[in-house]
């Protein structure tokens, strides 16, 4: 009825017959080892990947960012002259009343 075999009779076999666990452990660690190749290469792969994406996109970054430093510096000059202009508007207006109240 229970056909899987218990740990206790897969290690008896393997302690009364040693050269297929020495041959089990080195499949096992053949697998291991050609896992980790595997990782290593999908990890080198990724970097590359993912660096040249950062390149890429820096780039496109850099170029956007300097078209909207240039785009802010010049709204920002004009909102600029225009509280200049409001301002000196404000300060005319200030000395023409003082002036007024100071000859009556």
């Amino acid at each position: 009825m229970n056909d899987i075999p218990s740990f206790d009779v897969i290690e008896a076999y393997l302690i009364s017959h040693p050269l297929i666990a020495i041959l089990l452990a080195i499949v096992a660690l053949a697998f291991l080892f050609s896992m980790m190749r595997l990782l290593v290469r999908l990890a080198f792969v990724l970097f590359i990947v993912f660096g040249i994406g950062l390149y890429w996109t820096h780039n496109q970054a850099s170029a956007e960012w300097q078209l909207r430093a240039k785009e802010f510096s010049s709204k920002a000059a004009e909102y600029g002259k225009e509280a200049w202009r409001a301002g000196t508007q404000i300060i005319e207006e200030k000395s023409k009343s003082l002036k007024n109240k100071d000859s009556n």
